[in-house]
């Protein structure tokens, strides 16, 4: 299960505080000590490099702490644009609508949808409201987001995803001319848009009637297409998880703004 606390008490402070162990911990006063800590001598080699990888024990309440510091670090000193999250695409970029409004309906709508899961604990909730806080206190130029590069999962958040995507999408056109599969899941509800036939038709002609459904689309081509694909190799096989996680990197760094 999955129990947090919601509302606005405490997100002004935010930014320098992140609830650990039922404490308010002082961000900013641990920021250097803790970075320096962790990351030592940092080696100048580190400015070539484009990704960063950081392990971490699931569910401590140490890593949203260290996720914090090291968010700070890697933004301000190593330009860092794009956080990689353990989770779905569609949760990566639900959380990216939250960083842009702040919306506290939003997040918790995203929490209920990770009942059950590791990711829903208040710890998270409080690092989710820290991050937003910072990203705030940030020039739009460093202004980072997630990218969630992990298959579809939970779908009751895909859905709300993908139900996002294609309203916007079809606002102020005609969604009465979209190709016949795009209508279908646009009109499908959360119990049956992941209709196996309607995704691999989808998956099909996202290829061979790409100029379609860019025009349909625009700016959400792409995203539909990422949900679409890891919709498509949903699979509870590891080995073929982790090959369609790699794949979803490589088509994320391929496309995603430098």
């Amino acid at each position: 299960g999955c129990s947090v606390q919601m509302g606005d008490d405490g997100r002004d402070a935010a930014m320098d505080t992140i609830a650990t162990q039922g404490k308010l911990v002082d961000f900013a006063a641990g920021y250097d000590q803790t970075v320096g800590q962790v990351l030592g001598q940092v080696p100048a080699a580190w400015g070539e490099y484009d990704l960063y990888l950081v392990g971490e024990g699931h569910g401590s309440q140490t890593n949203y702490l260290l996720q914090l510091y090291l968010t700070r670090y890697f933004v301000e000193e190593q330009s860092v644009r794009y956080l990689l999250l353990e989770e779905s695409y569609s949760v990566g970029q639900l959380l990216n609508r939250y960083l842009e409004t702040g919306a506290e309906a939003l997040l918790s709508e995203i929490f209920s949808g990770l009942q059950g899961t590791i990711s829903c604990n208040q710890d998270n909730l409080e690092l989710y409201r820290s991050l937003y806080a910072y990203r705030q206190s940030l020039p739009e130029e460093k202004r980072f987001q997630f990218v969630g590069i992990q298959l579809e999962s939970p779908k009751p958040l895909t859905f709300r995803y993908l139900s996002l995507l294609l309203e916007e999408a079809a606002a102020g056109t005609d969604s009465g001319g979209w190709p016949a599969p795009l209508r279908q899941l646009k009109e499908a509800n959360r119990y049956n848009f992941n209709d196996r036939t309607l995704i691999s038709t989808l998956k099909e002609e996202l290829e061979s009637r790409e100029a379609d459904y860019r025009d349909a689309l625009g700016e959400g081509f792409f995203p539909l297409s990422m949900v679409v694909q890891n919709l498509y190799h949903d699979t509870s096989d590891y080995s073929s998880q982790e090959k369609a996680i790699a794949a979803n990197f490589r088509l994320l760094y391929e496309n995603l703004p430098e």
